[in-house]
């Protein structure tokens, strides 16, 4: 036990010299705000609402930024600005299904409305849309997917070509992604 004990000592001794080796980093600490102090601009009650006050200097919650002790500068980003994409409906989709266990991949074009079995599972093509300005760009995909002799349904919702691990199906033997939709 003693041994084990010089060597903790050794071990933390020599961090220690290995952290002087590249100086010390100090910071300021800032004045920590007082439960009673009300936020600059909201309620008191409310944690969340307005402005947040911090050791006397108040934090905006939307953009800009405040300088604080002179070296240290809160910014929040603007969000994204939104835009809409306009979208065509196409008249069959392609997807693709594997088989995790026995590596089969099954391709499978779909008309809206239109269903086919991978394995044990039967999917079913809803609507399939694709960007209007770059159709091979991606595409859009409604999917409901489920085990007819379980009535039971794992995945309903949009697949997304470009993006599959976006929302995807959860299970442990298939997986189901979008390929393409076609205009004819």
């Amino acid at each position: 036990m003693r041994g084990l004990g010089l060597v903790l000592l050794v071990v933390c001794l020599a961090q220690t010299v290995h952290a002087q080796q590249f100086g010390v980093i100090e910071t300021t600490p800032l004045d920590p705000v007082a439960p009673s102090e009300p936020s600059a601009t909201g309620d008191p009650n409310d944690p969340l609402g307005g402005d947040q006050v911090l050791g006397g200097a108040v934090l905006p919650r939307r953009g800009g930024g405040i300088e604080l002790e002179g070296n240290v500068r809160v910014v929040e980003q603007a969000p994204a600005p939104v835009t809409n994409i306009a979208v065509e409906r196409g008249v069959t989709a392609d997807l693709r299904g594997l088989d995790k266990i026995s590596g089969e991949v099954v391709d499978m074009q779909l008309a809206a409305g239109q269903s086919a079995l991978l394995g044990r599972l039967e999917v079913t093509l809803q609507e399939c849309r694709y960007p209007r300005d770059n159709p091979a760009g991606d595409a859009y995909a409604f999917l409901e997917i489920g085990e007819p002799e379980r009535a039971e349904r794992l995945f309903r919702g949009w697949m997304f070509a470009s993006s599959p691990a976006l929302s995807a199906m959860d299970h442990p033997r298939y997986d189901v992604w979008v390929i393409r939709c076609n205009r004819s």
